[in-house]
């Protein structure tokens, strides 16, 4: 099973340590056997991390941990040469991007990260039945993520989406893998697994110490709660 396989297995819940912008943070991460890492390449993020800086330690990196590449709106102009350098695994689309973008990279055998942000105005079979048409249509590695809706502003948001509506979806979109975020911190980490049963956690402020700046005491708790979490169904 390669890391990739392992970050989406849906035997366990996984965790996704995202904002990752410094060696040292990524290296810790791998020592404490953190399933994946989200690298931000979005110029606004307090989590920015550029193309440059990013090869000069991610594929160094490479079968040790998934390595997700976060893209808002510039999938298109980064990712190839990123993925042409193995510096990422997977390619996770945060912004606005349309379902030719998605499935152009799963024509090229790109695992993708597809966030959406859900609206209490969402017909959520209608949203589930999107996506398992899309992939039934172009098959590949797909996974969907959940996240804090606020307009202008793309993920790291600390805001807790509505656990029963992202639960129900979860459980209308299985077998497909959905991951959880917004608002995800160590104390709050058990009760949403419980509720939601998402294939992984994806967590950027709730394991910091500082925006970019990884709290490993945090980390271990989270690690605590996706390992002693029941087994997804």
């Amino acid at each position: 099973m390669n890391v990739v396989e392992a970050f989406l297995s849906p035997a366990s819940p996984s965790l996704k340590i995202c904002g990752v912008t410094s060696p040292t943070d990524a290296q810790g991460l791998i020592d404490k056997k953190v399933p994946a890492i989200g690298i931000n390449f979005w110029p606004k993020s307090k989590r920015y991390c550029s193309p440059d800086e990013a090869l000069e330690f991610l594929p160094a990196l490479r079968g040790q941990i998934a390595r997700v590449g976060v893209f808002v709106n510039n999938a298109r102009q980064l990712a190839p040469d990123l993925l042409a350098a193995k510096a990422i695994d997977l390619v996770q689309l945060h912004g606005d991007e349309d379902d030719e973008e998605l499935i152009g990279l799963l024509a090229q055998d790109v695992p993708v990260i597809r966030a959406l942000s859900l609206q209490s105005s969402d017909h959520l079979p209608s949203v589930v039945g999107h996506y398992e048409n899309l992939l039934a249509s172009h098959p590949g590695t797909l996974a969907l993520l959940l996240d804090a809706h606020a307009p202008g502003v793309y993920g790291g948001t600390g805001e807790t989406i509505d656990w029963e509506q992202a639960g129900e979806f979860i459980r209308l979109a299985s077998p497909l893998p959905v991951l959880l975020a917004g608002g995800i911190v160590p104390e709050n980490a058990a009760k949403a697994l419980r509720l939601t049963r998402p294939a992984g956690l994806d967590v950027a402020s709730g394991a910091e110490s500082s925006p970019g700046v990884k709290d490993f005491e945090k980390v271990s708790q989270l690690l605590v709660a996706t390992q002693t979490a029941n087994p997804l169904p």
